[in-house]
C-alpha cells in the first residue's frame, strides 16, 4: 500500500492457471473542507497469459503512479509441426 498528499492505493497482484490478475483499490483520508476530482474506489481485471508465459517468474512495481508487470517468457521449445491425417474412404 501507499499513500501520498491522504490519497492511499492499495495493489494486488497474482498469477496463476493462465491469468494474470490486478486489483487495485484507491481511498482518501480527508481532514477538514476537501475537493477532490479524483475518483475512488476498486477495480479488478484478468487478462490471459501467452501460452509460453512463465509464472514463476513475474515481477511487479508501482512508481509515480504506474503499475509495472513484467513477466518473462519460456524459452522457445520444440514445437509440433503440422502432421497430416489420413482421411479413409467409408464402406
Amino acid at each position: 500500500m501507499s499513500c501520498d498528499r491522504g490519497n492511499c492505493r492499495r495493489q494486488q497482484v497474482t498469477v496463476g492457471s493462465g491469468y494474470l490478475t490486478i486489483h487495485a483499490e484507491r481511498s482518501e483520508t480527508t481532514q477538514g473542507k476537501h475537493r477532490s476530482e479524483f475518483r475512488y474506489g476498486s477495480f479488478s481485471r484478468s487478462l490471459a497469459l501467452p501460452v509460453n508465459a512463465d509464472e514463476g517468474d513475474v515481477t511487479a512495481s508501482y512508481r509515480d503512479g504506474i503499475l509495472t508487470v513484467s513477466i518473462a517468457l519460456k524459452t522457445a521449445e520444440k514445437k509440433a509441426s503440422a502432421k497430416k491425417i489420413e482421411v479413409k474412404a467409408g464402406k
